[in-house]
């Protein structure tokens, strides 16, 4: 079984090599790290145990920058054909062995393993109004050059039409984390 790990991390250099040194000889490993962030210390600890991606992006929590980091992970591993990409958050661990893991996959080769269900009502208004409005706070609120771009954003995304639902799907939510197999990844990146 050919294994990415395929990890997004943004802080906590010792906590990702940690990682890292676990599930290292399990498969190969790959980073997206986040570009607002210095490189160095995490190459240091992590010692070429990984290959850190070069198509960096800065990621903001809860918006579409964290998809996008997640698809240049998948462009830069996809074209050496692994069975599975393996999702993971920097600051994760394994609370199991990764030999049941790897069987696991064996397993179940071919299928998908991703967390989702739908939106319940209670968390339709932050979603539309993150998803479906064209404001949402990128910028701290800590100098008044931040503070006014972040109330002119507001007027202005005031005055726009509401964008709709793409093709009137119901929306989703689901964990970020999961792994897909290569059919699933080409198909993504196609």
């Amino acid at each position: 079984m050919n294994v990415a790990f395929i990890i997004q991390a943004h802080a906590d250099p010792g906590l990702l090599a940690r990682f890292v040194s676990r599930i290292y000889g399990h498969g190969d490993i790959f980073i997206h790290l986040d570009a607002k962030v210095d490189i160095g210390p995490f190459k240091d600890t992590v010692r070429g145990k990984a290959e850190f991606i070069n198509n960096r992006r800065r990621v903001t929590w809860g918006s579409s920058s964290i998809l996008e980091a997640y698809m240049n992970l998948l462009e830069a591993t996809s074209n050496t054909g692994y069975d599975y990409y393996s999702l993971h958050s920097g600051a994760d661990y394994p609370c199991r062995p990764l030999r049941e893991y790897i069987d696991f996959l064996k397993n179940n080769r071919g299928e998908e393993f991703i967390d989702y269900q739908p939106m319940p009502e209670s968390f339709k208004y932050r979603y539309r109004q993150i998803h479906l409005g064209d404001f949402y706070k990128t910028v701290d609120r800590k100098t008044i050059y931040d503070r006014g771009v972040t109330f002119l954003a507001r007027l202005i995304s005031k005055a726009l039409p509401e964008r709709k639902e793409f093709l009137n799907w119901p929306p989703y939510l689901g964990a970020n984390w999961c792994t897909v197999s290569h059919a699933f990844a080409a198909s993504a990146l196609a």
